[in-house]
């Protein structure tokens, strides 16, 4: 073959073509081996993030419904310690009684079935150093020993001044009636004290 009065080089037969490349592995040996990790990270990343959201999945499911039951035993738990709490203060009223002599003892049980008896539910406690009892988290009566007298205490200004007249014979302050070591206080006005502090209370 000529060009221009030129002989041109015959071309390698095409069973003698060579490609020279570097020495390392096959490109296309190379390129498969990157297509195929590709896939096993594709793979494993699908996986993963179906496998992370199945997890949560699960995990939303069981918190939807474990929740309910984790409320009861939550409820159970707080009962229990109400329950311990209850025992504790009430133990810690026996050890006020416990601390006084006849017949001051005596006298302030006698008050403290009576006040019961309004409000059998009630949570007994100390407050301020002196028994007490409360309702709905909220003290509606009290008692307390003195050297010379007993006290009622309804923690409030309000209980003794609205009962007037049913409280003529006892000295009282605004918040504390008095009443003698040896005589309880009737039945029927510690209901009344208690009643009266329930009113003002909504309970």
């Amino acid at each position: 073959m000529t060009t221009g009065g030129r002989p041109l080089p015959e071309p390698f037969p095409p069973s003698e073509v060579r490609v020279n490349h570097p020495k390392g592995p096959d490109p296309t040996t190379a390129v498969q081996g990157l297509a195929d990790v590709a896939g096993v990270a594709g793979v494993a990343g699908a996986a993963g993030v179906a496998g992370a959201a199945g997890v949560a999945g699960v995990a939303g499911v069981a918190g939807v419904v474990c929740r309910p039951h984790d409320h009861v035993q939550q409820d159970v738990r707080i009962r229990r310690t109400a329950s311990r709490l209850s025992a504790m203060t009430a133990d810690e009223v026996d050890a006020y009684l416990a601390g006084l002599d006849e017949p001051k003892r005596g006298t302030l049980e006698a008050l403290r079935h009576s006040i019961r008896a309004v409000v059998p539910d009630a949570e007994e406690c100390i407050s301020y150093g002196m028994p007490a009892f409360r309702v709905d988290g909220k003290v509606v009566a009290g008692f307390a020993a003195f050297k010379n007298h007993l006290a009622y205490l309804p923690h409030s200004g309000e209980v003794l001044a609205g009962l007037g007249d049913r409280l003529e014979g006892y000295e009282r302050t605004s918040g504390s009636l008095h009443f003698p070591i040896d005589q309880p206080l009737p039945g029927d006005l510690v209901r009344s004290l208690v009643e009266a502090k329930l009113g003002l209370l909504g309970l």
